[in-house]
């Protein structure tokens, strides 16, 4: 009981710091109201579509259930990753689908629960596989094999 407390009562006290120091802070060019409050800063955002895709009345592979992760690939292709139906498609530069880079199951290069993908920058695709517990690779489109299984160390 007493490690719990421990661990509990420094990050909170940090915490705590944090939020003291970061208290002072603000901008000293806006002006006081009466009421001695701030005005508020109005923010404006610019973005730019760059990928626009899913559309529950197109075709087949465009209609995503939960997007867990997306990322952009070495040559500038979308890869998505779609827990519930178990597969992670991958988008070309032109919005159109290049190619499905896996499906549900426990076959070679299949999966069970993806949640997350990486891209590196040779080529190279790993998957987090939270139903196999391992993390499958990819390379030009091909699957190259599953890590070791995970195991949860015990104490």
């Amino acid at each position: 009981m007493e490690k719990i407390v421990a661990r509990m009562i420094i990050p909170t006290a940090i915490c705590a710091l944090f939020a003291f120091l970061a208290s002072g802070c603000g901008n000293s060019n806006q002006q006081e109201t009466a009421s001695g409050t701030l005005d508020d800063v109005p923010i404006v955002a610019t973005t730019e579509d760059v990928f626009s895709i899913g559309d529950v009345k197109g075709e087949e592979w465009e209609s995503f259930t939960a997007v867990t992760d997306a990322v952009f690939d070495a040559k500038g292709n979308l890869v998505v990753v779609d827990n519930l139906q178990r597969r992670i498609v991958v988008v070309a530069q032109d919005g159109n689908r290049s190619h499905d880079l896996s499906r549900a199951g426990d076959g070679s290069g299949e999966l069970r629960s993806p949640a997350s993908v990486m891209a590196m920058d040779d080529g190279r695709l790993a998957v987090y596989d939270v139903g196999h517990r391992s993390f499958p690779e990819w390379s030009k489109g091909r699957w190259r094999g599953r890590s070791r299984p995970l195991t949860s160390r015990r104490r």
